[in-house]
């Protein structure tokens, strides 16, 4: 429904601009939202396949859940519009949940869901224990996350284009993960409550390239969308 606060026509487009963003972010958020639960996912089922422990406590997977709601509901809520916006044609009404979001949520998940699970494999086979091998999986997830909604918030400027500070909530939840990723790997009494270890440098380097990798496609795809137009 619409609610006229006044009798200007000359409103009205500033009303569609508001629906338009406000339809965008939520689609993006939502897509975001159930792409990041296909990644845990895929990450429980692969180590279940092959016989291995799961690379997440409950209590990581509670801090998961909680700290993925906030960055969904935050990020894109408070994002900007697209370029162009007042352009488009008007859209079709159909369902959410379609085969174009499903091919949305299978691209967004591939490059993390992957990249977690390597950081896992390759922490158990370099021997640094479970604790360990679930700290470096756990890690990649809190940077990759808020990179991987970084990299979403804009469908068609690149993420280095926009400026990284470009959505202050998105900028500050990428500081807020380094700070506890900081935390859980050198303070004590983090490390109890959320069942991680230090980590070595091996794994500090699995954990930043695969972090920042993960979604570093999609920033090239703007770029080669850009350069093709």
């Amino acid at each position: 429904d619409l609610i006229l606060t006044d009798d200007n026509l000359a409103h009205l487009p500033d009303g569609v601009a508001v629906g338009r963003k406000a339809h965008d972010n939520f689609r993006k958020g939502i897509t975001y939202y159930l792409s990041a639960k296909a990644i845990l996912l895929v990450v429980f089922l692969v180590p279940l396949a092959i016989g291995l422990p799961f690379p997440f406590t409950p209590i990581q997977i509670i801090t998961i859940e909680l700290l993925m709601d906030l960055a969904s509901s935050t990020i894109f809520v408070s994002e900007g519009p697209e370029p162009g916006l007042m352009h488009r044609p008007p859209r079709r009404q159909a369902r959410f949940l379609s085969w174009w979001v499903g091919r949305r949520i299978l691209r967004n998940l591939v490059g993390l869901a992957a990249t977690i699970t390597v950081v896992y494999l390759a922490s158990l086979t370099l021997g640094y224990g479970l604790a360990g091998a679930r700290t470096a999986a756990l890690a990649t997830w809190l940077l990759g996350h808020i990179l991987l909604a970084m990299n979403l918030k804009q469908e068609q400027v690149p993420l280095l284009k926009q400026g990284l500070l470009a959505n202050r909530f998105a900028a500050g939840w990428l500081v807020g993960m380094v700070v506890l990723v900081i935390l859980m790997t050198t303070v004590p009494v983090v490390q109890m409550a959320l069942n991680t270890a230090p980590l070595a440098a091996r794994q500090w380097a699995l954990v930043v390239a695969g972090a920042a990798l993960a979604s570093a496609w999609l920033e090239v795809c703007k770029w080669l969308r850009i350069t093709a137009s």
